[in-house]
């Protein structure tokens, strides 16, 4: 009979890949959606536990990045290198992040959104208030 090559998954690993990727999403979370925290979205000095709290989840935001993209390449450097994977790779984050707009601009037109948010649907700057 055939062995069948099945890759074994580390559990470690994956748990932590999970773990990074909810450190970065709750970094941009606060980062960009202020009404989670009423915090100032520049995360201008404020005194009070809010403000600490959110600089202290954009700080284990950024540990996340390091995190996710260190397991990346770990995986990455055992790979022959692939011009094919590139493009898949862009089309995919293409499609996805289309797909994304248009589900948010529908939502947009039946839901009012946060007044953080909408600046950012219109093409307005939102520093520049």
């Amino acid at each position: 009979m055939a062995k069948e090559s099945v890759k074994q998954r580390n559990l470690n690993i994956e748990v932590l890949r999970i773990i990074a990727m909810f450190l970065i999403v709750a970094c941009h979370a606060t980062l960009h959606l202020p009404w989670l925290l009423h915090v100032d979205s520049n995360l201008d000095f404020l005194p009070g536990w809010k403000s600490a709290l959110a600089y202290a989840v954009v700080q284990y935001g950024q540990v996340g990045v390091s995190i996710f993209f260190i397991i990346s390449g770990y995986f990455l450097v055992r790979k022959a290198f692939v011009w094919q994977r590139i493009f898949k790779t862009w089309f995919q984050m293409f499609c996805y992040s289309f797909v994304s707009l248009v589900i948010v601009l529908i939502v947009a037109r039946f839901v009012a959104l946060p007044d953080s948010i909408a600046p950012l649907l219109s093409g307005d700057d939102p520093g520049s208030k």
